[in-house]
């Protein structure tokens, strides 16, 4: 079979980008297959799925402009040159590199598959380069949103109470730094599932201020609460 390179010479202007195959439409076979992989095999939640997949419908579609992608031998033909041309387009259709970044994290993983299904002779995920970019610092709460998004938490049930605790917690242990106020949270045993084990929390002074202002008054029994039941003991 010839390379796709040798039937798209030149620099064509893209089209792709206005037929990404939306949510409910339907996709290759081989992407299908890929997507089930993730769900059942890999245990992915469906907001990843879902993600990965219309990350993979960009791709489709740039590739539908070249090969029939019903074919069931639609990736037979991918060569370097075809990714290569495809990341360049992507650099037009994402500029944001963070956006460009985990469209093609998701190519590489569906390449890694298609390779380790033989759909593919070689192991194309290794032409995927993931662009560079410096990471900034985290955009702050304005301090007066503050109260207003601690009044919105829910406390409906315990997991809604856990998760009010998740937020309140950073206020009632004790701080340092001149500017910033930081603690580990790698010993907290019922945090694992929802923040990674040794991670930190950080926030402004005036963050702090106006979120323990929060915690006083009828808060305070709710985030005591769900500490005392996961054997915790008040911080000093």
């Amino acid at each position: 079979m010839s390379s796709l390179r040798d039937v798209t010479p030149g620099h064509h202007p893209i089209t792709w980008s206005t037929h990404i195959p939306g949510p409910h439409d339907p996709l290759p076979a081989q992407v299908e297959e890929w997507l089930e992989w993730l769900r059942v095999l890999r245990n992915r939640p469906m907001t990843t799925v879902r993600a990965y997949r219309q990350e993979l419908a960009k791709f489709v579609a740039y590739l539908s402009t070249l090969v029939d992608v019903r074919s069931p031998d639609m990736l037979e033909a991918l060569d370097r040159g075809v990714l290569r041309r495809y990341q360049v387009q992507l650099a037009d259709v994402l500029p944001n590199p963070r956006s460009r970044s985990r469209s093609l994290v998701a190519l590489r993983s569906f390449l890694n598959y298609a390779y380790d299904e033989g759909w593919t002779s070689t192991l194309l995920s290794r032409q995927i380069v993931l662009p560079s970019f410096v990471m900034g610092d985290p955009h702050p709460i304005r301090t007066e949103d503050v109260p207003r998004l601690l009044a919105g938490l829910p406390r409906a049930n315990l997991r809604d109470l856990r998760d009010r605790a998740l937020v309140f917690f950073p206020a009632s242990v004790v701080w340092t730094g001149p500017t910033s106020r930081t603690s580990s949270i790698g010993c907290v045993p019922w945090l694992g599932s929802s923040v990674k084990r040794g991670s930190l929390i950080g926030m402004t002074i005036g963050w702090s201020r106006a979120m323990s202002a929060g915690t006083s008054g009828a808060t305070a029994p709710h985030t005591a609460s769900v500490l005392s039941s996961s054997g915790l003991s008040s911080p000093s």
